[in-house]
């Protein structure tokens, strides 16, 4: 799919991993699982930013705790509050 934002050397490679899951696992649950499920299905269909699908999901997304959480750190200039989670 051609979806690569970093290549690191073998020496690097396990922080680079944790780092990456740790920023993750910060983040929506929910809207990274459906976007990765429209990524999958993408690949088995021409690219069009107005299927359904894609639409239905950001419909859904804007209904969560985690988007209205987002738009309010965003309108008060600070970072959202992130689920503590520990690895």
């Amino acid at each position: 799919m051609g979806i690569v934002n970093r290549v690191v050397g073998d020496e690097e490679y396990e922080a680079v991993l944790w780092e990456t899951a740790k920023d993750l696992a910060s983040r929506p649950t929910r809207s990274i699982a459906r976007t990765k499920r429209l990524l999958n299905q993408s690949s088995d269909s021409p690219f069009s930013p107005n299927s359904n699908g894609k639409r239905a999901a950001i419909a859904w997304s804007s209904t969560t705790p985690d988007f209205a959480e987002g738009v309010k750190a965003f309108v008060e200039k600070r970072n959202r509050n992130l689920r503590d989670k520990k690895f």
